[in-house]
């Protein structure tokens, strides 16, 4: 579902969960500032681009417009 400008929150909402993410993950790294061997980043291809996006900002966006192609054999 796209939605619309007027159905987005205000920008002094987007502020203020920004503020809040950042707390919570300066408290979580000062609780253990050294955890030990972590998981690598690694790119998402544009299925997965397109699919984090949905889920997380619930926006529907063109993948393939927006970001470089993926290399053959992964993922598309």
């Amino acid at each position: 579902m796209l939605r619309s400008a007027k159905d987005r929150s205000d920008e002094r909402t987007y502020e203020c969960g920004d503020s809040n993410l950042s707390s919570s993950l300066d408290r979580a790294a000062a609780r253990r500032p050294n955890p030990g061997r972590t998981e690598t980043f690694r790119r998402l291809n544009g299925w997965s681009t397109r699919n984090a996006i949905r889920d997380l900002l619930d926006l529907e966006i063109d993948a393939a417009a927006l970001f470089a192609k993926d290399d053959a054999g992964h993922g598309n």
